[in-house]
């Protein structure tokens, strides 16, 4: 699937079922405003930067006045005109109705029971008619059964023959593919924002007093409250109640008003404290240098919480600060970078945060590592290996399931009961830990041929070519 950048429409309703619903339904999402302001500010700052300035607060005001002291059902689509121009933004080719362009896709339902294609959907009323031959090179039309079926609907029959139709009669290009797979049997093709492949280092350098990074992300305060709101609103309603506002400034009080170069994992601990929440059994992942792929796998299976899922890592992951001695407030200037000084204000969080994490992993644990790696698959510098290992017990841990993943182009450097794998793998028998191994762990290598389907080693039972 072609990667993207989801429009900042999408990101600040994504996953309200309904902001102001009938009076059957639930209530409005609680810290609405915060949460919208929030996503806002993550989206042009964090997400899609080329987007450029928008004001985030009245956007929320165009929004909130659509629906404000309004019956409930005579809320109309012309309401969020004003909201819909202040958040428009330019639209990457490949995407979206009115303003998409080149190769579009759509991607329906084969096995549900009111029709694949149904005329009164919002795809058939609202974007199918927008869509315009001299923008659109071709239409890929994707017919997905659900994995336990049925087989309701496929190309050429039912109601996607009535869509190919109504393509055809635009003379609109198209092709129709059913369960569009990477030819490997019974996968189902699921759709991903593909995430960027990132590692915590470590950081190992001298002090400085200019300070080569980038400054703390604008609109810090608003992103963190607005995540802390989300997380705990849609995100995982099981955390707990949370002080959003609170936790920002146990947050921002770990490194305001000192030296950048000078913070401890101790700064951190009120924040940890107060934003901690346990981790479900069994659902505990660790990772060094397969952050992407991680998510990825997070994002589509929902079987695992690594420490960017939990409230700790969604309220910062992604994100830049420090703080300086002669002010109070972030400093957005500069920052020092990862290798200008070991204790600096990001490492030590993510020491703090990963230590944490790992004592409250319980029961079965994964840990998936790069077999593929420029270094050793087990760097003894990682985080995992320096923090997160040590804090693994056989009093709470009862299994853990080691993935050894290489790169899609390979090579196939390490793998399980060779080299730094082998030496993990020795560790946590002296921990009598009881473990297995496996090299290129099968549901993750499918999601890591999600952007090249034609590779060779996308096909089953084949490794990279070293």
């Amino acid at each position: 699937m072609a990667k993207c950048s989801v429009l900042l429409l999408g990101i600040l309703l994504m996953d309200f079922s309904a902001l102001v619903k009938s009076h059957h339904g639930n209530g409005t999402v609680r810290n609405l405003e915060e949460i919208i302001i929030g996503r806002c500010y993550n989206y042009i700052r964090v997400v899609n930067p080329t987007v450029g300035e928008k004001d985030c607060s009245a956007i929320w005001e165009t929004f909130r006045n659509a629906f404000a002291y309004k019956e409930p059902c005579n809320v109309l689509p012309t309401d969020y005109k004003d909201f819909i121009n202040l958040a428009r933004h330019a639209i990457p080719r490949d995407k979206y109705a009115k303003e998409a362009s080149g190769v579009v896709t759509v991607m329906l339902n084969g096995s549900v029971s009111d029709g694949t294609f149904p005329k009164e959907g919002f795809f058939a009323k609202h974007e199918l008619p927008n869509l315009r031959n001299d923008k659109i090179s071709e239409i890929q039309i994707w017919v997905m059964n659900n994995i336990d079926g049925p087989v309701r609907e496929t190309c050429g029959t039912g109601t996607v023959k009535d869509l190919e139709d109504i393509i055809k009669g635009r003379n609109f290009s198209y092709s129709c593919t059913d369960n569009y797979s990477l030819d490997l049997t019974g996968l189902l093709l699921l759709g991903l924002v593909l995430l960027g492949h990132t590692e915590r280092p470590l950081a190992k350098a001298g002090n400085k007093t200019v300070w080569t990074g980038e400054g703390s992300t604008e609109n810090l305060k608003e992103i963190m409250i607005g995540r802390c709101f989300n997380y705990l609103g849609t995100v995982n309603v099981d955390a707990g109640e949370k002080d959003c506002p609170n936790l920002w400034k146990a947050f921002l009080s770990a490194f305001s008003e000192k030296d950048p170069c000078k913070i401890t994992t101790e700064d951190y601990q009120p924040f940890l404290d107060l934003a901690g929440h346990d981790i479900p059994i069994n659902q505990s992942i660790f990772w060094s240098q397969t952050k992407g792929l991680i998510l990825q796998y997070t994002g589509v299976t929902h079987k695992v919480m690594p420490l960017e899922s939990t409230l700790v890592g969604y309220m910062v992951d992604g994100l830049n600060w420090c703080g300086k001695l002669s002010s109070p407030e972030p400093n957005f200037e500069a920052c020092p970078g990862w290798k200008e000084c070991e204790n600096n204000s990001i490492s030590s969080f993510w020491k703090a945060a990963s230590e944490d994490y790992a004592r409250r992993a319980h029961g079965e644990v994964t840990v998936m590592l790069n077999g593929s790696a420029r270094g050793d698959t087990f760097r003894n510098n990682s985080i995992f290996a320096e923090i997160e290992l040590g804090e693994l017990d056989n009093a709470r841990v009862t299994f853990v399931h080691l993935w050894i993943m290489d790169n899609i182009d390979g090579p196939d450097k390490e793998s399980c009961d060779v080299g730094s794998v082998a030496v993990l793998e020795r560790i946590l028998k002296e921990k009598n830990i009881s473990y297995s191994c496996k090299d290129n762990y099968k549901a993750a290598k499918m999601l890591q041929c999600m952007d090249k389907l034609d590779h060779p080693s996308c096909r089953l039972g084949e490794k990279p070519i070293a």
